[in-house]
């Protein structure tokens, strides 16, 4: 674990504000589980570091944990709906990525009834579900469409 993935988990944003501008700080660099500093951002919930993370132009929105919980996965499960805005309109991610599991951000958005999510994940084109959540059949894309659209989405 890195010293940036500490400040972030921490929230010290000037600490890594400071970090993000040593040229040896390596803002993808994976902790013995396998996620970014990007990852422990979205999880955090800290919407000050994350605008932090994304001016740097190096950074990888698209890497999993060994896992393969990306920070797009992370913002679906957590139910952060502006994190998970920013991160679709980033080029290398992807709304269709899977997990070990095989479960999608969709599956996941869904799973914790963050209706707003699941819209939001379908209309960028995250539509096929056939994957298992926890032991359970998940819900077709027409199931989670008709889920969303019955709590207000």
């Amino acid at each position: 674990m890195s010293g940036l993935h500490c400040a972030v988990l921490f929230g010290l944003d000037e600490f890594v504000s400071s970090l993000m501008e040593l040229k040896s700080t390596d803002i993808n660099q994976q902790d013995f589980y396998g996620s970014t500093p990007l990852v422990h951002v979205v999880r955090c919930g800290s919407h000050s570091i994350f605008t932090l993370l994304l001016r740097d132009p190096h950074i990888r929105a698209d890497i999993g944990d060994k896992n393969g919980i990306t920070p797009l996965f992370q913002a679906a499960w957590s139910g952060n709906e502006m994190m998970l805005e920013r991160l679709l309109t980033m080029p290398t991610v992807s709304p269709g990525v899977k997990d070990t599991w095989g479960r999608t951000p969709l599956d996941a958005a869904a799973k914790n009834g963050h209706a707003n999510i699941v819209k939001l994940l379908l209309l960028r084109g995250s539509s096929k579900v056939t994957t298992r959540l926890q032991g359970h059949q998940s819900q077709s894309s027409k199931q989670q469409r008709t889920y969303a659209s019955s709590h207000g989405s």
